[in-house]
Parts: structure tokens; C-alpha cells; sequence
């Protein structure tokens, strides 16, 4: 009985020295890697030239090593099973840490010969004691991750900061391929480009973390989940100020998201949505967009390429911008309506190409302008091939070859393959605006003529004379089958009621 006790007492402390030496908690919420696959082999390298940083690590919870940075033999740690960690701090504590990565061309990344997952307070790489919140310096985190194709899950990495600096978590995990869980982004004070590209081309990412704050800065979400392919969910953006390129491309290339979050902001920031959701083949509706005040490319390329998008939403502002509706439905294919656009009056490339592409979309909105801007129905409807009808309140074409002119280029390829499967569309216009001119660039010559113009035929008989003698009739009276009019250009045969 008493060697039965003795081998107990021995198997404990045996078994207490083992976990000791595999994988003891350590005492603080270190950064932690934990190897998917065996043989898994962690490593620091620096990219460019950012200050020297001192780093220690442990695999057991206790005995501290310095941890060489560097990609060549004899850096970094190799994980021998799979399950095993290691931690990793600063050797510094926080007060006499003064930064970490610097910029997008200086900073340090780590890199993953095989499947790994992170969690753990990504502050303990600036501060051994793990008791700080506050990010050191702009930059601090960008690209910590970057191309770690073989990271599967950060769902238990701490980013507790909830300050942020400029650039401080830029392309921290851009294209991490593998990576199908983030974790919690808790901050309320955004910086610029904090965010930039944080999760770009993170292909197997399914859901996004919450992002909480209601005041943005520039740049902060640009590009954050570009490419994500996966993503079929986004967060909630609750914010009603925003900042210059704030959404910019922000969940662009995410073929699978379905819903697009509200976006309550009344007043805009320049390119503060442009191509926030361009090329999302599998939305459907967008969201209401109530803002009244718009900016330089507020809207430019926003749900460009959305393919299955069937509804677009109100547009209510009165007071446009430059480019402001650039592009915005180019390549709608499934877009049947359009929406009202109450503006009178344009600014340059203001609806450029905005419903390019097109090709469902039967009736135009109502254009009141009765003064056209340098390219501000570019290609407007270029593609619209069931395009019934369009009414406009111009009275002058604009120029298509002056390049300094105010109209340059307004009406540019406007209707080029516009109503080509719609039967006799119509065009409805102002008496006064020139007719005379049959092509894409003002009105197709399978369009029916607007009301008021009036083509002479050739077997009409203009003045007592049949209309194919006619010349030098430009602004002159004549009576056409018991109708007077005035001829509206010279030997083009049209007729102004």
C-alpha cells in the first residue's frame, strides 16, 4: 500500500513537471501562437528599416528566452506539435517603449511555415507587463500579419486600444487567405487609415467584427474587406459623420454579400462611398442613402458591377457635385428602375456613365437641367438596350470637341446602344433644342422625334416645292403640308412647329 502511494505522489509530480515544460499558462494575457499543424515554425522578419525592437518568448509558461527576429537559420521558433504555444512579449515595459513598426515600408511581420492560430494581447509586443491600452506610435501593428496565408483564426486576439493612430492596424492581416475568424475591434476614437486594408483579400473570412464608432477619419475603413469573397454579412455603421475616402472600396470584390448596412450619415465627405460596394455580384438592395449635402465622388462607382442589384435606392439631393453619381449603377444589369434625380442644375461628370451597362433598365428619370456641364451625361445611358424613353430640359447640345468649353462633352455616347431593344423609343426635349443631329451622341436614329420637330420627308412639298431641292432654308418660315415651322438647320430637313 505504501509503494502504491509512493508511485502516486512520483506520477503527480511527474506529470506537474510535464505540463510545466509543454505548455504552463503564463501569468499574463501574452501574445500566443498556437501551432495547427506540427513543425509549425513562427519567425519575425523586418521589412525596411523600423527601430530595433527587443523580444523575449516562452513555450512553458515561465523560462524567458530572447527571441531572435530575423528569417534565416536559427530565428524565430519552431513548434513541434500540434496544440503547442508560444508567447511572446516586449522586454520593455510600456513607459520606455516608444514604437514598434513605423510605416507601411518599415515594419515588422510575422511569417508561418504551416497552420497557426493567434490570440492574446497584441499589446505585449510593446509592453512586457500587458497593461497598457494606448498604441505607441502611427503605424504600430500595419502588415504585423501580412500574407500569412497559413493563419487560420484570430477570434481570441485582443485589440483592446480603443484610441487609435494613424495607420496603426493598415493591412494587418491582408491577404491572409486562411483566416476565417477576426477578433473584436472594441475602439470608439478612429484614426486615419487605421483600418486601411485590414482584412483585404482575406478570402475565407465569413464574419466581420462589429466596428462601434459613430465619427470616422480619413481613410479609416478604405479597402478594409476588399476581396473577401466569404463575407456574406457586414457590420452595422452606425456613423453620422464621416471623413474623406472613409468607405472607400470597402467591401468591394465581396461577391457574396447579400445586404449592405444603413448608411444614416445626411451629410457627405468626398469619395466618402466611392466604390464601397463595387463589383458585389450577389447584392440585391442597397441601402437607403438620405444624404441631402453631397461631396466630390460621394457616390462614384458605389455599386459598380453589382450585378443582381434589381432596386435603387432614393436619391434625394437637389444640389449636385463633381462626379458625384460617377458611375455609380455601371454594370446593373438586373436594375429596372431608376431613381428620380431632381437636380436642375449639373456639375462636371456628375452622372458620367452612372447607368452604364444597364441593360434592364426601361425608363430614364426626368433630367430638368435646362443648362448641360462639361461631361455631365457622359455615357449616361450608354448599353441601356431596353431603354424606352428620356426626357430632357436642355435647349443647346453640348460641345464635343472644344475641351475648355463649360458643356465639353456633356452628352458624349449617352445613348450609344440605347433603346435598341425597346420598340420606337421616344425622346422628348425642349422646342427649342436642335434636332438636325441623328446619333449616340445626341439622339439615335431609331428614336422616335420628340414632340414639336417635325422631319421633312422627301415627298413633302415644302413652299411649293418638293423637299429634296431644298437648301439654304436654315431659320427660315415655310409651310410643309399646311404646317408652318421654321427650318432649324440647313439641309437636314427638320422642322420646328
Amino acid at each position: 500500500m505504501k509503494n502504491l502511494f509512493t508511485k502516486m505522489i512520483l506520477l503527480f509530480f511527474v506529470s506537474m513537471l510535464t505540463v510545466g515544460a509543454l505548455g504552463a499558462t503564463p501569468d499574463k494575457d501574452y501574445l500566443c501562437i498556437t501551432a495547427g499543424e506540427a513543425g509549425a515554425k513562427v519567425q519575425l522578419k523586418k521589412n525596411g528599416t523600423p527601430a530595433a525592437v527587443s523580444l523575449e518568448y516562452t513555450t512553458n509558461g515561465s523560462a524567458w528566452t530572447d527571441f531572435v527576429i530575423g528569417t534565416t537559420e536559427g530565428c524565430g521558433v519552431t513548434l513541434a506539435n500540434v496544440g503547442d504555444k508560444v508567447y511572446l512579449r516586449n522586454k520593455k515595459e510600456a513607459k520606455d517603449v516608444a514604437t514598434f513598426s513605423e510605416s507601411n515600408t518599415a515594419y515588422y511581420c510575422f511569417t508561418f511555415s504551416d497552420s497557426v492560430s493567434v490570440s492574446g494581447n497584441v499589446m505585449s509586443l510593446v509592453d512586457k507587463n500587458v497593461e497598457t491600452t494606448t498604441i505607441p506610435c502611427d503605424y504600430c501593428f500595419c502588415r504585423l500579419f501580412y500574407n500569412s496565408t497559413s493563419l487560420t483564426s484570430a477570434a481570441d486576439l485582443k485589440l483592446p486600444a480603443t484610441m487609435l493612430t494613424t495607420g496603426c492596424y493598415q493591412q494587418m492581416f491582408n491577404g491572409c487567405k486562411s483566416l476565417k475568424t477576426a477578433g473584436v475591434l472594441p475602439a470608439t476614437t478612429l484614426a486615419e487609415s487605421c483600418y486601411n486594408q485590414m482584412f483585404n483579400s482575406c478570402t475565407a473570412l465569413e464574419t466581420a467584427p462589429a466596428l462601434p464608432a459613430d465619427t470616422l477619419a480619413e481613410k479609416c475603413y478604405y479597402s478594409m474587406f476588399q476581396g473577401c469573397t466569404a463575407l456574406e454579412t457586414a457590420p452595422a455603421l452606425p456613423a453620422e459623420t464621416l471623413a474623406t475616402n472613409c468607405y472607400n472600396g470597402m467591401f468591394s470584390g465581396c461577391t457574396a454579400l447579400e445586404t449592405a448596412p444603413a448608411l444614416p450619415a445626411e451629410t457627405l465627405a468626398e469619395s466618402c462611398y466611392y466604390g464601397m460596394y463595387q463589383n458585389c455580384k450577389a447584392l440585391k438592395t442597397a441601402p437607403a442613402l438620405p444624404a441631402t449635402t453631397l461631396a466630390k465622388q460621394c457616390y462614384n462607382v458605389m455599386f459598380s458591377g453589382c450585378s443582381a442589384l434589381e432596386t435603387a435606392p432614393a436619391l434625394p439631393a437637389d444640389t449636385l457635385a463633381e462626379r458625384c453619381y460617377y458611375g455609380m449603377f455601371n454594370g446593373c444589369a438586373a436594375l429596372k428602375t431608376a431613381p428620380e434625380l431632381p437636380a436642375d442644375t449639373l456639375a462636371e461628370s456628375c452622372y458620367f456613365n452612372m447607368f452604364y451597362g444597364c441593360s434592364a433598365l426601361e425608363t430614364a428619370p426626368a433630367l430638368p437641367a435646362t443648362t448641360l456641364a462639361k461631361q455631365c451625361y457622359y455615357g449616361m445611358f450608354n448599353g441601356c438596350t431596353k431603354l424606352k424613353s428620356v426626357k430632357v430640359g436642355f435647349t443647346k447640345w453640348g460641345d464635343l470637341s472644344d475641351s475648355g468649353a463649360t458643356d465639353y462633352r456633356a452628352t458624349y455616347n449617352w445613348l450609344k446602344d440605347a433603346g435598341t431593344e425597346a420598340t420606337t423609343p421616344t425622346f422628348e426635349c425642349p422646342a427649342e433644342l436642335d434636332m438636325t443631329i441623328r446619333d449616340e451622341h445626341h439622339v439615335p436614329a431609331n428614336w422616335n422625334m420628340p414632340t414639336g420637330i417635325e422631319e421633312i420627308k422627301s415627298q413633302s412639298t415644302v413652299n411649293g416645292q418638293q423637299s429634296t431641292d431644298l437648301y439654304n432654308l436654315q431659320g427660315q418660315k415655310v409651310s410643309v403640308n399646311g404646317f408652318r415651322g421654321i427650318v432649324i438647320k440647313n439641309g437636314k430637313r427638320y422642322l420646328k412647329r
